[in-house]
């Protein structure tokens, strides 16, 4: 039953990354504080959740709704973030709908990536609870790890496709407010997840 559970917490606490959501604009400290709050309310619900999981017979409904409001609160930080990009960069409605475009092209390559990622993290997690491995059981733990890595890999790759696509629809100023955006502190959770490599074309 638990494992149940896992595995569910875990596929809600995917949905912000697998959503793609957009990134925060700097504010005059580096820092997006208008989404502080939400970010600990999020942080708060998710140790509440835990501690349930920690219980012998956890109640289903309860961290159900629990994930509900962090899903709701994640949709409130994805709405600003994207807003307050759009009135940094100055984006007009034709790029904001080319931006749309590229979100869900992303979204539609990285969501079942991430998918196998979390189901052989769970494959992981079970094969470890066995009080003795043997030899065939450590070869799929390297196996499954290795497998990981490759589709981690192929994720970093989307991103930066993302990242050159979203470049390119900008003007020379704009690109230079985006680059801003990208060295800000906690900018949020769609362009920069991992370090990018410089595109060749920026300054």
């Amino acid at each position: 039953m638990r494992k149940v559970l896992w595995v569910f917490v875990v596929l809600v606490f995917a949905l912000p990354a697998l959503a793609g959501a957009a990134p925060l604009a700097p504010q005059a400290n580096g820092k997006a504080a208008s989404v502080q709050p939400l970010r600990k309310e999020i942080e708060a619900l998710r140790e509440q959740i835990r501690e349930l999981l920690e219980q012998s017979s956890p109640n289903p409904i309860t961290i159900g709704d629990l994930m509900i409001q962090i899903k709701e609160l994640r949709e409130q930080i994805d709405a600003e973030a994207k807003d307050k990009v759009i009135q940094f960069i100055k984006l007009t409605p034709e790029q904001v709908a080319l931006w749309d475009g590229l979100v869900e092209a992303r979204k539609q390559t990285v969501q079942p990536l991430r998918g196998q990622i979390e189901t052989l993290r769970m494959k992981i997690r079970v094969l470890l609870e066995k009080p003795i491995l043997d030899a065939t059981d450590i070869e799929n733990l390297g196996n499954m790890r290795i497998d990981i890595k490759g589709l981690v890999e192929q994720i970093k790759a989307a991103r930066n496709t993302y990242i050159k696509d979203f470049e390119e629809m900008l003007t020379e100023d704009q690109i230079k407010k985006f680059h801003i955006v990208l060295k800000a502190e906690r900018f949020g959770n769609g362009f920069m997840r991992e370090k990018q490599q410089p595109n060749p074309k920026t300054p």
